[in-house]
């Protein structure tokens, strides 16, 4: 496993965080190495997010008492929560790792992003300085560094890379308000092509 950069451990000694980063950089797997006896709620799963959901005040019950660290993974899954989160912050003084793929997805449904009370990390892809010597630059301009990619031996999984980035950039002129758009159709369909890649 690849030791990444960021320590979490004394920020959240303090204070609660925001850990926020790209679908598939590792913050999942970062939170399970630098945490493993600590609660991890995690929403993907259906039966917790659908338990939290028909009642947000139920999170108070799933933690134990005297947790002074607990773990929410995908917390943009209900937004909501966050309300729960700021009154255990203040009345429990718990301090929360929550993690996301989408802060835009957060601000833009307006909810409490605790006002001060968390700090705000981002996980990047893999960097050279954490590959260290499985570090190959052809590669990581090829198919980026995020680590399920990069470490990949399935050329599949690089095709479909360069689908996901193609269709990530399909939607990015809908988050710009000034962008060249013939010039950016041109680079579009020269990237399905290949022609940069």
């Amino acid at each position: 496993m690849i030791q990444r950069s960021l320590n979490l451990r004394p920020i959240l000694e303090k204070k609660s965080c925001f850990l926020l980063g790209p679908r598939q950089t590792g913050k999942t797997t970062l939170l399970e190495s630098q945490f493993p006896t600590v609660p991890f709620i995690q929403l993907l799963d259906a039966k917790t997010q659908r338990y939290l959901i028909e009642d947000p005040s139920r999170l108070d019950q799933m933690i134990p008492n005297n947790q002074k660290i607990v773990i929410i993974d995908e917390i943009q899954k209900i937004p909501e929560l966050l309300d729960q989160v700021h009154l255990l912050i203040e009345k429990r003084k718990i301090n929360f790792l929550l993690t996301g793929s989408s802060a835009r997805k957060l601000k833009k449904e307006g909810v409490n992003l605790l006002g001060g009370r968390a700090r705000k990390r981002i996980l990047h892809p893999l960097t050279q300085h954490e590959l260290n010597d499985q570090f190959q630059l052809e590669k990581a301009l090829l198919i980026g560094t995020l680590p399920s990619i990069y470490f990949s031996d399935a050329p599949q999984e690089e095709k479909k890379l360069k689908k996901l980035i193609c269709v990530s950039l399909v939607d990015y002129p809908t988050t710009l308000n000034s962008i060249d758009l013939m010039n950016y159709s041109a680079f579009t369909k020269a990237l399905w092509a290949g022609e940069y890649v």
